[in-house]
């Protein structure tokens, strides 16, 4: 989550305080110059500090402090309030929180007094900011929801823009991803309006963090490299590191650790660069996490450690949090159980919001103690060395006795020392073996419910199948004819449906709303009203088909517009052949239609409008056409050219689609078949699957 809020937190700052480039040769001429007017220095001197806060935050809070003096002295309360904003910036830019929360509340309470509503909105976004680093969801909504109020009255699209942006960051950590994603689509559409790069960035690595989390990874990097691309061309240094991490984090959940290391590396280089504190002990997580996993403990152990000084200073509880999970997953692989277990009782503390200042200090304490008393039993050891080195002869028996006496006394305590700390180490082992075995029950449990859900899946699978119709039954006197078939999941959200009426067929491909078993539901629905709807006596074209299978869908789903209500629904391609005529009569649903012959591709496009409810609804066009001998029509879903693969990770295209069936369509329709499937699988290579996949062909 670091990655949403490092982004919005510096984006944020920027955006309120800094606009344009800055002459600085020109503006200390007009600072340096007394018989200027006072609001013409303080004009200057603000633009000044504000040119620094991003890469030089100290000589910005120099410059800031200057002009506090001059606004003071010229009763100018207004860049009074405008210092204290940049200097609290500054400080955030170093990653000292708490200092920059004092500036900003000091800020607040100058523009309260002079009634500057936007100002106001502008410090209720900066401490909502600092109120989300420390975890307090309730109170960052509290100040991000002031702040959308005053940018919705002043009707002032940058400050209202970065609210939502804000208010979908909370949502996100809280886990509600929908809610997460409108406010980041509501801001990103402000800021295109505004023509700002800069928040188009951010909400660009926002939407990113969003599919990542959703597992969507290939979305996710598509939408990061946009920002990256950004940050790049504005030379925005914060964003560059920030964007090589979350690229590196979506390398690392793609399992290509080399490409994630070089990424992380970038990051941190680019922070070190700048000073930004905060975004080194995040990168130090992120390398830590990483060689956890390809197995170098000793890295890893190395950069959570160098994280948790960072974020201790800086008070960043949740770089903690993140760091201790780590370290107490490593030492229990090493067989370091007491680390383990100490690094588990931190996070877990940590947790729980319970790790108070107090118990530290008593820890502390404990420490200091424990280090003063071994510290006197040494030097009361060697004490007693010197004493026995200058006994007489006479005494030797004595001093041997005494020397005896006291290391027998020194093992005893040694003994009971080692037994104490033995009995400790064993009740720890004893309750990190329990909690494994408890683990190991909750797994079983899981594994059982797993292979229920996925028995009725499987049973589900075999349902969808006696829906549609297999090529194998398919009748001996119709055109010769493939169904390329690829579901990703076990169940599938495309589907193809065939019906022969008097002397037409009919045969469709259909691609639902999603995939696997919501999309299943939603084919079998399909399936089901295309039965009824061609159950009457007459032929009915394409078009009318899709219409009534629409007035269906929207009935059945309850589909009004209204926001937040179900959007489902489905694109189709549907052809009726006659087989006497060979006349074909189509309509389609977002999906197109090829036809092949002589090495020539003809596309009949699709109305651009779903089998379902959509704004400006109109009827479907039915298309007709009189196919010629060695023609082949093509109908398909999109997931063919939607696949990642190649040796770029792109997505195959429709352009590389339409030559591959020009390149084919002269060979036997079964060979095409293992042809598409082939091209398919190699593109595609080690690369998931992203969607169903469907291509019908026919050849008369």
């Amino acid at each position: 989550m670091r990655s949403v809020l490092s982004c919005l937190v510096l984006f944020f700052v920027c955006s309120v305080i800094y606009g344009q480039k800055i002459k600085l040769d020109s503006l200390w001429a007009v600072y340096n110059n007394s018989a200027q007017s006072d609001t013409s220095r303080l004009k200057a001197i603000h633009d000044i500090a504000r040119s620094y806060q991003n890469n030089n935050p100290d000589t910005a809070i120099i410059i800031a402090e200057r002009e506090i003096q001059l606004a003071e002295k010229a009763r100018q309360k207004k860049y009074q309030a405008n210092a204290l904003n940049t200097i609290g910036t500054a400080y955030w830019n170093e990653g000292n929180y708490s200092r920059a929360l004092d500036y900003y509340l000091q800020a607040l309470q100058i523009r309260e007094e002079t009634k500057d509503k936007k100002g106001v909105g502008g410090c209720y976004g900066n401490i909502g900011n600092v109120y989300y680093l420390q975890a307090d969801y309730p109170k960052a909504l509290e100040y991000y929801f002031k702040g959308l109020k005053i940018g919705e009255e002043l009707r002032d699209k940058n400050g209202t823009g970065l609210c939502l942006t804000n208010v979908g960051v909370v949502y996100f950590d809280q886990g509600d991803y929908q809610k997460a994603l409108e406010y980041a689509s509501k801001a990103l559409l402000v800021y295109q309006e505004l023509g700002d790069k800069d928040g188009i960035q951010n909400c660009y690595n926002n939407i990113a963090s969003i599919y990542g989390r959703k597992s969507d990874y290939y979305n996710a990097l598509d939408y990061y490299f946009k920002a990256l691309k950004i940050c790049q061309e504005i030379n925005n240094k914060e964003g560059v590191g920030l964007s090589y991490s979350n690229i590196g984090i979506m390398y690392q959940d793609l399992k290509m650790y080399p490409k994630a290391q070089n990424y992380f590396q970038m990051s941190l280089s680019v922070y070190k660069e700048i000073g930004g504190k905060g975004g080194m002990g995040f990168c130090y997580n992120n390398l830590g996490g990483l060689f956890t996993k390809i197995i170098k403990y000793e890295l890893a152990i190395q950069y959570c450690d160098s994280s948790l000084k960072i974020t201790k200073e800086l008070g960043d509880l949740n770089e903690q949090l993140k760091s201790y999970e780590i370290l107490s997953e490593v030492n229990s692989k090493t067989g370091n159980y007491k680390k383990a277990f100490e690094s588990h009782v931190k996070w877990k503390l940590l947790t729980d919001s319970i790790f108070s200042t107090d118990k530290n200090k008593q820890m502390g304490d404990l420490k200091t103690s424990f280090a003063v008393e071994k510290k006197e039993a040494e030097m009361k050891i060697i004490a007693k060395e010197e004493k026995k080195r200058q006994r007489t002869i006479v005494l030797a028996v004595a001093g041997i006795l005494v020397i005896v006496l006291v290391f027998s006394f020194f093992l005893y305590r040694r003994f009971k020392l080692t037994q104490r700390q033995r009995d400790i180490i064993v009740s720890q082992v004893e309750m990190v073996e329990q909690q494994k075995e408890e683990a190991e029950k909750q797994r079983g449990v899981a594994d059982e419910k797993r292979k229920e859900i996925v028995d009725s899946i499987h049973y589900a699978k075999r349902i969808q199948d006696a829906l549609m119709k297999e090529q194998e039954d398919v009748s001996l006197h119709l055109p010769e004819h493939f169904i390329l078939f690829k579901p990703k999941d076990i169940v599938s959200g495309d589907f193809y449906w065939s019906f022969e009426k008097q002397h037409c067929w009919y045969i469709a491909a259909a691609d639902c709303t999603g995939h696997g078993v919501p999309g299943a539901f939603l084919t079998m629905l399909g399936t089901s009203f295309l039965n009824e709807i061609n159950s009457v006596q007459e032929l009915l074209q394409p078009a009318e088909i899709l219409n009534q299978l629409r007035e269906r869908i929207i009935k059945e789903l309850h589909q009004t517009g209204k926001a937040g209500e179900s959007k489902d629904g489905m694109d189709i391609s549907l052809i009726q052949l006659n087989l006497e005529t060979k006349e074909v009569q189509w309509a389609g649903a977002n999906n197109s239609l090829y036809r092949v012959l002589k090495g020539e591709l003809v596309e009949t496009k699709a109305d651009k409008q779903p089998i379902g409810y959509a704004d400006n609804l109109r009827p479907f066009t039915n298309h007709s056409f009189q196919m010629g001998d060695g023609e082949t029509i093509y109908i398909f879903s999109d997931g063919y050219a939607d696949q990642f693969g190649g040796p770029h990770s792109k997505k195959f295209m429709s352009k590389q689609m339409k030559e591959t069936f020009t390149g084919i369509a002269d060979l036997e329709l079964a060979v095409q078949k293992e042809k598409l499937s082939k091209i398919f699988e190699d593109w595609k290579g080690d690369l998931q699957q992203i969607d169903d996949v469907c291509v019908i062909g026919i050849k008369i």
